[in-house]
């Protein structure tokens, strides 16, 4: 029974949306649980300043090498392989399909074998071009650091290439569950080895929890008929298609990680917690961008490859099309929740402790909402241009970006510190997604008219939200608990204006949540084009 829920195939991409989007915000929890321990025990300082710079150099080869390499070419590939090789629960052993796999895992795990060894050696001139502001201690540190957390790289590519076989073969819930393990090795650092080894015990559990992500996905994918075998051919047509689609998806990933760099750099200039600070409310506005953002995105993605591969544009331009709009449906009420509630947010999640949850970490979560929205957007958008097999437009979007980013940050740090570097993020973020808005040839984009019925709505939710909090307010007293009450009641009632609104101007993604509730409790209305969306 176990075995038939963890190899459930999802044919719906609503579902198989609204399934990643639940373990997302399980793992997005649990990655909030994961701060509050961090901030609590070691606050806004020295400390956290360090862990967070030491992730560069592995985030930097993980998303150019791992990603670059399988997010945008191995699923279309793979799956232009195993559609005439599928036979029943299982994909036949031996199959060019389980041969293309046991391909790249060779030639990405010794690629990332030696690139960890290189940076292992060169890890102190490298942190000292990125941290240029860290004395000679804090450097020795997050040097240290950065060679312990090079063994993750090399869990997270073998991971990788699993989680893309689990895409593409719509198995969803363990690819979901695989960050999960990755936050709970974290928090096993932060609580078991930081007595046992000290500070280093935070570089030990990124190793651990990547280890894990990597550990719980093997058994679905052998289940699927997975047999490995010891292939290293780099002439190989199907690793040469993707590797035909991988150049300019490192670059436009490059780009930007090149972005969290120069964040990286500048802060390491501004007073000591910048970093920190940066890092807080960075990963609380991740929240809605992982839950909907990336969620929808990662599940429209073989569809919309399987829909290019069989030369069916309406398909593609349609699944494009919904799966923009239920993004926008779910993120723009959460983005006014974080503006409005961010105190108490803040407050919830990492206060206690060594942690102040002052007003500077909530001006950078308010300025980072800003843009939320358009970053929202850009994993689908990027997605559609890969699915179609055109990886440069991406990665011109994404390089222009980064030079904004470089222009703003330089300005923006220097005349308003940190807040100068968010609002150069966000800024990068909403001319990336202008970009690649615009060079799209059937672009996802809301109509005029679709445009002032959502913004209405959202408008009724922030109003409401707003003035009702401060009405609640004047019975209450400072304590966070009643505060989080108030937000609590505010928030609720201003979802239902939302959804009123919504439902009285007839936007049919309401409509299609409407139906989702009538069927789930009422079991009384199907939801209508669900293999679509």
């Amino acid at each position: 029974m176990l075995k038939k829920i963890l190899n459930k195939k999802f044919e719906s991409l609503t579902l198989a949306a609204m399934v990643i989007a639940f373990f997302s915000l399980l793992s997005r929890l649990l990655g909030v649980v994961r701060d509050k321990i961090l901030a609590n025990q070691f606050g806004a300082g020295n400390e956290l300043d360090i862990y967070y710079a030491a992730f560069r150099v592995p985030d930097l080869i993980y998303n150019l090498l791992i990603l670059g390499v399988l997010s945008a070419g191995f699923i279309p590939v793979f799956l232009s392989v195993f559609e005439n090789e599928f036979d029943g629960p299982v994909i036949r052993q031996g199959c060019e399909a389980w041969k293309l796999v046991s391909n790249v895992l060779n030639i990405l795990g010794l690629s990332l074998l030696v690139l960890a060894i290189i940076f292992e050696i060169f890890a102190e001139p490298i942190v000292k071009i990125i941290t240029p502001g860290f004395d000679a201690e804090k450097l020795r540190l997050t040097v240290l650091f950065t060679r312990i957390m090079m063994l993750s790289p090399i869990f997270l590519g073998l991971s990788a290439v699993l989680s893309s076989v689990l895409q593409a073969t719509k198995r969803f819930l363990i690819f979901s569950l695989a960050p999960i393990m990755y936050n709970l090795g974290i928090i096993i650092g932060a609580l078991l080895l930081v007595p046992i080894f000290g500070l280093k015990g935070l570089a030990f559990g990124v190793v651990v929890g990547a280890f894990l992500h990597l550990l719980i996905q093997i058994p679905v994918v052998v289940s699927l008929g997975f047999k490995y075998s010891f292939i290293f051919d780099k002439r190989e047509k199907n690793f040469l298609k993707i590797l035909k689609m991988t150049g300019p998806r490192i670059l436009g990933l490059a780009a930007g990680q090149l972005n969290l760099l120069v964040i990286t750099f500048f802060a390491s200039l501004l007073p000591v917690g910048s970093l920190a600070i940066f890092n807080f409310a960075n990963n609380l506005q991740s929240l809605p961008l992982g839950l909907f953002g990336v969620s929808f995105a990662v599940a429209a993605f073989p569809a919309l490859s399987k829909s290019f591969n069989e030369k069916k544009s309406d398909d593609f331009r349609q699944i494009k099309q919904k799966t923009y709009r239920q993004i926008i449906f779910y993120v723009l009420p959460l983005t006014i929740w974080f503006y409005i509630f961010g105190a108490e947010l803040i407050a919830l999640t990492l206060g206690g402790g060594n942690f102040f949850a002052d007003s500077q970490t909530l001006l950078a979560l308010r300025i980072f909402c800003l843009s939320l929205p358009f970053q929202s957007l850009l994993p689908l958008l990027a997605r559609s241009f890969y699915a179609a097999g055109n990886t440069w437009r991406p990665f011109w979007a994404a390089f222009i970006a980064l030079i904004v980013n470089i222009v703003f940050a330089f300005w923006g740090s220097k005349y308003f510190g940190l807040n100068g570097l968010i609002a150069s993020f966000g800024i990068s973020s909403f001319v990336n997604f202008i970009l690649l808005t615009f060079w799209q040839k059937d672009s996802a984009k809301l109509s005029f008219v679709y445009s002032a019925k959502i913004f209405l709505s959202v408008g009724a939710l922030a109003i409401v939200a707003f003035f009702f909090r401060k009405f609640l307010q004047q019975f209450g007293n400072d304590g966070l608990s009643w505060k989080i009450l108030i937000d609590v009641i505010a928030g609720g009632i201003s979802l239902i204006i939302y959804l009123f609104f919504g439902k009285l101007l007839g936007i049919a993604e309401f409509q299609i949540f409407w139906q989702k509730l009538k069927s789930k409790f009422w079991r009384k209305t199907k939801l209508e084009n669900e293999s679509i969306l």
